[in-house]
């Protein structure tokens, strides 16, 4: 199907959007913690950009919170991912929501909320956020500790 070509179908339109993302830069930094990442509202508007034009919307039908046995609080949010044809399908995420000093309640379910709208639309568009090449664990710690069980290995033998 050509990108001139309205898809008429919700697979046919997710499709087409995720063709449409190559991926979602690192345009915000976390001064903190020291790391790059791909805001909420960037990846909100690589959604707008790819779903709008093939007809495909997103809408939160409800949210709730829970706790589980150990205490940890999630909200849990329920979806409708919706075509112009009329087709839609029920999604459902949960996510951990992390009060913490400086963080009450409150505005950890709001940082809950909006994290998992945009892991949700990551996902939808199947893009990536990362740059090729990029490393997530800036530290290397993930790769000194490959390197150390290499060599542990190499000792048994």
């Amino acid at each position: 199907m050509s990108k001139a070509t309205k898809p008429t179908t919700l697979a046919q339109a997710l499709a087409q959007a995720q063709a449409s993302v190559s991926r979602v830069l690192k345009e915000d930094a976390n001064s903190f913690h020291r790391y790059q990442y791909a805001s909420a509202e960037a990846l909100m508007q690589a959604w707008t950009e790819a779903a709008g034009p093939v007809g495909l919307s997103l809408i939160r039908l409800s949210q709730s919170r829970s706790k589980d046995d150990d205490g940890q609080r999630w909200l849990i949010s329920e979806w409708v991912l919706m075509h112009s044809s009329g087709e839609k399908i029920n999604l459902v995420d949960e996510w951990p929501i992390v009060p913490e000093r400086g963080r009450p309640l409150d505005k950890a379910t709001a940082s809950a909320k909006t994290s998992s709208l945009g892991y949700l639309l990551r996902d939808l568009m199947v893009a990536p956020r990362v740059l090729p090449g990029d490393d997530m664990d800036d530290s290397a710690r993930d790769a000194a500790r490959q390197a150390a069980g290499a060599q542990q290995e190499r000792q048994k033998d």
